[in-house]
């Protein structure tokens, strides 16, 4: 199963000192997502759970490979939400620091035209 976690890491790494505050805004919504899928998730396993516990036959699911399926899934999906939450704490991160350059560029400005 691949990371999604990769691609996004990789991507912030190379494009991330190059976005704009108003990309980084964009971006910034992950936490959102993440908390939506976090949400999902709960519901989801929730629901396995009440159809765990009413069935009377013991067979969940058709077979392994229905159940193999199905926590690969919610693997994905857990692991799609720390990727999200991991996007976010970067984009946070990028902004902070575009936010002290553009304050220092300021201060030195001003302290150019004062001279």
């Amino acid at each position: 199963m691949r990371n999604i976690g990769d691609p996004l890491r990789l991507l912030m790494e190379r494009a991330g000192p190059h976005l704009s505050e108003d990309d980084l805004l964009a971006l910034g919504g992950a936490s959102d997502l993440a908390y939506y899928q976090a949400k999902n998730l709960g519901e989801m396993l929730g629901c396995l759970g009440v159809t765990i516990s009413s069935s009377t036959s013991g067979n969940h699911f058709g077979n392994r490979d229905d159940l193999s399926v199905l926590l690969w899934h919610i693997a994905g999906t857990a692991d799609s939400v720390a990727a999200l939450i991991e996007l976010n704490d970067s984009v946070d991160d990028l902004m902070h620091e575009k936010r002290i350059t553009a304050r220092a560029r300021k201060a030195m400005n001003h302290d150019d035209v004062e001279s």
